[in-house]
């Protein structure tokens, strides 16, 4: 009996094994039409996807989700949920970044600013929190407001505030928004675990979402986080919530870690804001 457990035991791993495939994504190269099953693209079919989303969409338990770096950021908000991004003990599910950006920013048209008062203008929002505003991809210097204010305070060059649904900014004299690389946080979160276990995300820069960089939302177990840098977000690099049990390993962030209880994290070789 013992012995017959015992082949069925490992006949399963071997099976799984074995169905586990890698699924290969190039944002700039790729083609959501094709099959995802080769880093090049061969006849009609064979290459990666140009998505993320769509890699995630069509994988089984166990897979891999490989991401080429280009010159190119990932523009793009991810779920990885249930069964089908899940792994196994032995065998995770796993998203293996090398090095690649995964960019949650908007550039913002000339045309939604509008003039305030002096040198300061302004553009409506239509998520009034967490906002944060980006000058040639560094984040503007934000000064708090409080929201029973009457008026915003006087703002130094280049900063901004957010106040009633509107975000300021202040350009030097004679200059309007039109003459800056100006971008917004615009994507709500960059990758959201919900509900999976036994799942690996590594090496991978993600940056400027308008909450956070990776939110490990509920019922997340043995979720594992490698070499993943994670900044200039509106709430946090890393959110922990609900019941789940993630590890952060050799990660940085310039915000530190949103936990909520009952939500277990263990950090090794990080560097998290304070």
């Amino acid at each position: 009996m013992r012995r017959s457990l015992v082949i069925l035991l490992c006949s399963t791993f071997i099976c799984q094994t074995t169905l586990a495939r890698d699924i290969f994504v190039n944002n700039a190269a790729g083609d959501d039409s094709r099959d995802g099953s080769g880093e090049a693209i061969t006849g009609t079919t064979i290459g990666p996807y140009k998505t993320i989303r769509r890699a995630l969409s069509v994988a089984k338990k166990g897979d891999r989700v490989i991401l080429a770096k280009t010159n190119l950021p990932y523009r793009e908000s991810v779920t990885l949920q249930a069964g089908r991004n899940s792994g196994h003990p032995r065998l995770p599910f796993t998203l293996i970044g090398n090095g690649a950006t995964l960019d949650g920013r908007s550039p913002i048209s000339s045309s939604a600013w509008e003039h305030h008062r002096g040198d300061v203008y302004r553009i409506r929002l239509s998520r009034k929190s967490h906002a944060r505003l980006f000058l040639d991809d560094q984040p503007v210097s934000l000064l708090r407001v409080r929201p029973s204010a009457g008026a915003i305070p006087n703002l130094q060059l280049k900063q901004s505030c957010l106040h009633r649904g509107y975000l300021y900014f202040r350009t030097e004299a004679g200059k309007s928004p039109s003459h800056y690389n100006l971008s917004l946080a615009a994507l709500r979160v960059g990758i959201t675990l919900y509900e999976v276990r036994h799942v690996i995300i590594q090496d991978l820069v993600i940056i400027g979402f308008q909450l956070d960089g990776v939110n490990a939302h509920d019922g997340v177990f043995d979720g594992v986080i490698v070499n993943v840098q994670s900044k200039h977000h509106g709430r946090a690099g890393f959110a922990v919530s609900g019941a789940s049990r993630v590890r952060l390993i050799n990660c940085q962030s310039d915000a530190k870690l949103l936990q909520e209880k009952p939500a277990r994290v263990s950090i090794v070789n990080s560097k998290l804001g304070s």
